[in-house]
Protein backbone atom coordinates (compact mmCIF):
# COMPACT_ATOMS: atom_id res chain seq x y z
CA UNK A 1 0.00 0.00 0.00
CA UNK A 2 1.54 3.43 -1.37
CA UNK A 3 1.98 5.84 1.90
CA UNK A 4 -0.77 8.19 2.40
CA UNK A 5 -0.08 11.56 0.26
CA UNK A 6 -2.37 14.73 0.06
CA UNK A 7 -2.74 16.40 -3.39
CA UNK A 8 -3.27 19.93 -2.10
CA UNK A 9 -0.76 19.94 0.89
CA UNK A 10 0.77 22.61 -1.07
CA UNK A 11 -2.34 24.71 -1.38
CA UNK A 12 -2.94 23.73 2.77
CA UNK A 13 0.34 25.17 3.31
CA UNK A 14 -0.15 28.57 1.06
CA UNK A 15 -3.45 28.62 3.15
CA UNK A 16 -1.49 28.43 6.52
CA UNK A 17 1.02 31.34 5.11
CA UNK A 18 -1.55 33.39 4.53
CA UNK A 19 -3.60 33.00 7.65
CA UNK A 20 -0.14 33.53 9.35
CA UNK A 21 -0.21 36.71 7.86
CA UNK A 22 -3.45 37.94 8.39
CA UNK A 23 -2.88 37.15 11.84
CA UNK A 24 -0.09 39.58 11.88
CA UNK A 25 -2.02 42.67 10.29
CA UNK A 26 -4.76 42.00 12.44
CA UNK A 27 -2.93 42.04 15.43
CA UNK A 28 -0.88 45.20 14.30
CA UNK A 29 -4.56 47.06 12.93
CA UNK A 30 -5.94 45.77 16.48
CA UNK A 31 -2.82 47.56 18.32
CA UNK A 32 -3.35 50.73 15.92
CA UNK A 33 -7.04 50.87 17.01
CA UNK A 34 -6.00 50.40 21.22
CA UNK A 35 -3.31 52.87 20.67
CA UNK A 36 -6.06 55.43 18.74
CA UNK A 37 -8.14 54.68 21.44
CA UNK A 38 -5.91 55.67 24.34
CA UNK A 39 -5.28 59.27 22.26
CA UNK A 40 -8.46 59.99 21.99
CA UNK A 41 -9.08 59.91 26.09
CA UNK A 42 -6.31 61.95 26.22
CA UNK A 43 -7.26 64.44 24.09
CA UNK A 44 -10.84 64.44 25.17
CA UNK A 45 -9.25 64.50 28.97
CA UNK A 46 -7.05 67.06 28.07
CA UNK A 47 -9.90 69.06 26.47
CA UNK A 48 -11.62 68.66 30.04
CA UNK A 49 -8.60 69.79 31.87
CA UNK A 50 -8.64 72.92 29.52
CA UNK A 51 -12.46 74.24 30.24
CA UNK A 52 -12.04 73.94 34.00
CA UNK A 53 -9.02 75.43 34.12
CA UNK A 54 -10.79 78.24 31.74
CA UNK A 55 -13.71 78.30 33.93
CA UNK A 56 -11.61 79.03 36.98
CA UNK A 57 -9.90 82.12 35.29
CA UNK A 58 -13.27 83.27 34.32
CA UNK A 59 -14.74 83.26 37.65
CA UNK A 60 -11.64 84.97 38.97
CA UNK A 61 -9.61 88.38 37.92
CA UNK A 62 -7.43 87.05 34.78
CA UNK A 63 -5.99 89.40 32.76
CA UNK A 64 -7.38 89.57 29.45
CA UNK A 65 -4.60 88.19 27.52
CA UNK A 66 -4.29 85.43 29.59
CA UNK A 67 -7.99 84.32 28.84
CA UNK A 68 -7.34 84.97 24.95
CA UNK A 69 -4.57 83.01 24.66
CA UNK A 70 -6.63 79.88 26.94
CA UNK A 71 -9.82 80.18 24.67
CA UNK A 72 -7.34 79.76 21.79
CA UNK A 73 -5.68 76.94 23.08
CA UNK A 74 -9.04 75.24 24.04
CA UNK A 75 -9.33 75.66 20.13
CA UNK A 76 -6.51 74.18 19.49
CA UNK A 77 -7.49 71.12 22.03
CA UNK A 78 -10.85 70.63 20.15
CA UNK A 79 -9.03 70.46 17.02
CA UNK A 80 -6.48 68.17 17.95
CA UNK A 81 -9.73 65.84 19.58
CA UNK A 82 -11.34 65.87 16.34
CA UNK A 83 -8.12 64.89 15.16
CA UNK A 84 -7.73 61.70 16.92
CA UNK A 85 -11.40 61.00 16.40
CA UNK A 86 -10.93 60.82 13.03
CA UNK A 87 -7.64 58.72 13.31
CA UNK A 88 -9.57 56.18 15.37
CA UNK A 89 -12.35 55.84 12.83
CA UNK A 90 -9.69 55.31 10.40
CA UNK A 91 -7.74 52.77 12.45
CA UNK A 92 -11.37 51.15 13.57
CA UNK A 93 -11.87 50.43 10.12
CA UNK A 94 -8.63 48.92 9.46
CA UNK A 95 -8.95 46.85 12.62
CA UNK A 96 -12.60 45.72 10.97
CA UNK A 97 -11.05 44.47 7.93
CA UNK A 98 -8.18 43.14 9.11
CA UNK A 99 -10.76 40.84 11.40
CA UNK A 100 -12.39 40.13 8.08
CA UNK A 101 -9.53 39.40 6.04
CA UNK A 102 -7.73 36.58 9.06
CA UNK A 103 -11.82 35.27 9.06
CA UNK A 104 -11.61 34.18 5.89
CA UNK A 105 -8.08 33.15 5.77
CA UNK A 106 -9.14 31.16 8.63
CA UNK A 107 -12.39 29.29 7.03
CA UNK A 108 -10.27 28.48 4.00
CA UNK A 109 -7.67 27.09 5.70
CA UNK A 110 -10.35 25.16 7.48
CA UNK A 111 -11.69 23.77 4.10
CA UNK A 112 -8.66 22.26 3.29
CA UNK A 113 -7.43 21.07 6.80
CA UNK A 114 -11.55 19.38 6.52
CA UNK A 115 -10.50 17.55 3.26
CA UNK A 116 -7.43 16.17 4.17
CA UNK A 117 -8.86 14.63 7.34
CA UNK A 118 -11.58 13.53 5.11
CA UNK A 119 -8.94 11.85 2.64
CA UNK A 120 -7.14 10.47 5.71
CA UNK A 121 -10.21 8.60 7.01
CA UNK A 122 -10.83 7.06 3.38
CA UNK A 123 -7.07 6.23 3.25
CA UNK A 124 -7.47 4.14 6.50
CA UNK A 125 -10.39 2.64 5.44
CA UNK A 126 -8.59 1.74 2.25
CA UNK A 127 -5.77 0.60 4.34
CA UNK A 128 -7.44 -1.61 6.83
CA UNK A 129 -9.42 -3.21 3.33
CA UNK A 130 -5.53 -3.80 1.95
CA UNK A 131 -4.70 -5.34 5.03
CA UNK A 132 -8.09 -7.88 5.71
CA UNK A 133 -7.29 -8.88 2.37
CA UNK A 134 -3.84 -9.39 2.49
CA UNK A 135 -4.68 -11.48 6.11
CA UNK A 136 -7.51 -13.66 4.14
CA UNK A 137 -5.22 -14.52 1.37
CA UNK A 138 -2.57 -15.59 3.91
CA UNK A 139 -4.91 -17.39 5.68
CA UNK A 140 -6.27 -19.56 2.63
CA UNK A 141 -2.27 -20.09 1.54
CA UNK A 142 -1.84 -21.30 5.11
CA UNK A 143 -5.79 -23.64 4.84
CA UNK A 144 -4.63 -24.59 1.66
CA UNK A 145 -1.03 -25.89 3.04
CA UNK A 146 -2.25 -27.64 5.70
CA UNK A 147 -4.95 -29.19 3.74
CA UNK A 148 -2.61 -30.24 1.07
CA UNK A 149 -0.41 -31.58 3.74
CA UNK A 150 -3.43 -33.53 5.42
CA UNK A 151 -3.87 -35.30 1.54
CA UNK A 152 -0.43 -36.01 1.32
CA UNK A 153 -0.08 -37.29 4.83
CA UNK A 154 -3.58 -39.20 4.20
CA UNK A 155 -2.57 -40.76 0.87
CA UNK A 156 1.17 -41.96 2.36
CA UNK A 157 -1.29 -43.61 4.68
CA UNK A 158 -2.98 -45.81 2.33
CA UNK A 159 -2.21 -48.98 0.58
CA UNK A 160 -0.56 -48.65 -2.66
CA UNK A 161 -2.68 -50.98 -5.27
Amino acid sequence: MKAFRFRAAGALELRRRQEDAARITFARADLAQRIAEQRVRDASAAAVEGRTKLGELQQGSAPAWLLGWHQSWMSRQRLELHERERELGVATEASAAATAALRLAYRRRRVLERWRERAWRMYLVEVRRHDAREMDQLAGLRYGARFAEAQGAASEHEPHH
